[in-house]
């Protein structure tokens, strides 16, 4: 969890850089002002407090800290529904048709508000997140052989952010090019 949380600090920044969003937040916007990694690790954090007997934490409890995480990861890429999606595929674990209608639910919920309140193309390209459904469904539950393939992909994902910020920087001069730049 710490790594995860550590990682996404590192991201934000490459994230921030690749759109050409400031990177102290809410400067223009409230909508995309990290990677989708700061919700990613606070899904983590859900997913632990879910599995917390209700003898230690209610139930009632647990449902607060989730809104409560939910408005903290609402201000990044993927916002609260990466947080709920995670949730939903957590806890159905074993049941993949069930993990994916949530999963897609979020999704859809997602790229509705966006379609309608905010930009059209960007609601419309949140659902290609479906064409991961084959891919996930493939996955045997197994760590893959290469021990080395977590590091790469710490290392791949703030590396191309920095390469997609330098494209755009070349493209488009140093201005903001997605919704919170």
């Amino acid at each position: 969890m710490t790594r995860l949380f550590l990682f996404a600090i590192v991201s934000h920044f490459a994230y921030n850089f690749a759109f050409g969003i400031p990177f102290i937040p809410f400067q223009t916007s409230v909508f995309n002002q990290t990677s989708v990694i700061w919700p990613l690790a606070w899904g983590l954090v859900a997913l632990n407090l879910l599995d917390i007997p209700d003898e230690k934490l209610p139930h009632g409890k647990k449902v607060w800290c989730i809104i409560g995480i939910s408005i903290l990861t609402f201000c990044a890429d993927w916002s609260s529904i990466a947080v709920l999606a995670i949730i939903q595929i957590g806890c159905n674990r074993g049941d993949f048709k069930r993990q994916m209608k949530g999963m897609v639910s979020y999704v859809v919920a997602y790229a509705m508000v966006y379609f309608l309140f905010v930009n059209k193309i960007y609601g419309m390209l949140q659902m290609f997140v479906a064409l991961s459904i084959p891919f996930l469904h493939a996955y045997n539950g197994e760590r893959g052989k290469w021990k080395g393939m977590k590091w790469f992909f710490y290392a791949y994902y703030p590396l191309h952010l920095v390469i997609c910020g330098l494209i755009r920087i070349w493209l488009h001069g140093n201005v903001g090019v997605m919704i919170g730049g």
